[in-house]
């Protein structure tokens, strides 16, 4: 009944009701306090980094990442991943009625990174540039006979790499900033990295 609590173990029979206070926060209420204290972020560190409207992603930064600060953007997100990952690549494109091709990522982090603000890249490694305003993605994209191709776009609103043949650009081979598929393969809730040419 309200106002009364039974404990219960594996293998073995509840205990018999006792009275307690149901306005006092147990163990259980601060575990479960926690968990959604966690889940929503307001106890992240990566909160303080982040607009109002994000900080319930500050949990899963957290997680996921950690936070460093780099000239001339400020504090910035670099995600624990492989030495070859990049932004834009490890999900699909889904054509939405209203906003057009919008980018559904694969990790947990992928919802604020890919529709808040922009990439950039120092040290070889991406990070994360938090900004307020959504959009489907912040790519460029190009296109050749047959394939599309897009990338990142940097804090100043132009590709993090250009679009160039050659040996790169910074010792970095912009290729594989860029990513390319065939038209054949693109969007239809395909995986890009399956798809992904060379």
């Amino acid at each position: 009944k309200s106002g009364e609590m039974s404990v219960a173990w594996d293998n073995v029979a509840p205990s018999r009701p006792q009275f307690f206070n149901s306005a006092r926060y147990d163990a259980f209420d601060q575990w479960a306090m926690a968990l959604r204290d966690q889940r929503l972020g307001s106890r992240a560190q990566s909160a303080q980094y982040l607009p109002p409207d994000l900080r319930t992603y500050g949990g899963a930064l957290d997680r996921y990442g950690a936070w460093n600060y780099e000239a001339p953007y400020g504090y910035v997100w670099y995600p624990t991943v492989a030495p070859d990952w990049r932004p834009y690549y490890d999900g699909y494109w889904s054509s939405v009625p209203i906003y057009g091709w919008t980018w559904i990522g694969a990790n947990a982090w992928s919802w604020p990174t890919h529709h808040y603000g922009r990439w950039g890249y120092a040290r070889s490694r991406w990070f994360w540039i938090p900004d307020r305003h959504w959009a489907p993605a912040w790519v460029s994209w190009g296109g050749a006979p047959g394939y599309v191709s897009w990338c990142p776009l940097g804090f100043d609103n132009r590709p993090v790499f250009p679009l160039a043949v050659g040996s790169g650009y910074g010792g970095w081979n912009g290729w594989n900033a860029w990513t390319v598929v065939s038209r054949d393969h693109f969007g239809g809730h395909r995986s890009v990295r399956q798809f992904a040419v060379g």
